[in-house]
C-alpha cells in the first residue's frame, strides 16, 4: 500500500490533492450496531484505517462510506448488497452517490473544474426502479 500511494501521483500525472479514495464500509458488519466503534476488529478494518491515515497524510482526499451506510441502515433497516454476493444493490449505490455528491471533496472538484459553485441539488441518483422513478 505504501508503494501504491507513493507512486500514484507519478503514474497518474495528478497531485495527491486531485485524487480521491472512496472507501466502502464494512456493510454486513454494520447491521445492528449502535456506532462505528462497535465494528469488530479485523485485518480489513486495520487496512481501512491504515489507508485512511496514510492517504490523508500524503494529501489525498478520503471519503469513508462506513458512517453513511451505518446511518442509512439505522434509519431504514435496508441492507446494501445483493443477497448472493457483496456487491452494492440499488440502495447501496444510492447511499454512495449521495455521500460523494454531498461531500466536501466533490464540491472542491466541481469548483476547481468549473470555476464556480455548481448547484448540487440538481444532481440526482440514477433511477433504478419504477418506484424510485415515482419519487
Amino acid at each position: 500500500m505504501d508503494a501504491f500511494l507513493a507512486l500514484l501521483p507519478e503514474y497518474s500525472g495528478l497531485d495527491p490533492a486531485s485524487i480521491a479514495f472512496v472507501l466502502d464500509g464494512p456493510r454486513r458488519q454494520l447491521y445492528g450496531l449502535a456506532s462505528l466503534e462497535d465494528v469488530p476488529d479485523s485485518y480489513a478494518q486495520r487496512m481501512r484505517a491504515y489507508l485512511t491515515q496514510e492517504a490523508t497524510a500524503r494529501g489525498y482526499q478520503v471519503l469513508d462510506l462506513a458512517p453513511h451506510f451505518l446511518s442509512a441502515h439505522q434509519q431504514t433497516g435496508v441492507e446494501f448488497e445483493w443477497p448472493t454476493d457483496g456487491h452494492w444493490n440499488a440502495q447501496g449505490h444510492e447511499v454512495a452517490f449521495k455521500a460523494v455528491r454531498d461531500g466536501a471533496t466533490f464540491r472542491r472538484f466541481l469548483k476547481a473544474g468549473r470555476g464556480a459553485e455548481t448547484p448540487l441539488s440538481s444532481l440526482r441518483a440514477p433511477v433504478t426502479s419504477p418506484a424510485a422513478a415515482a419519487r
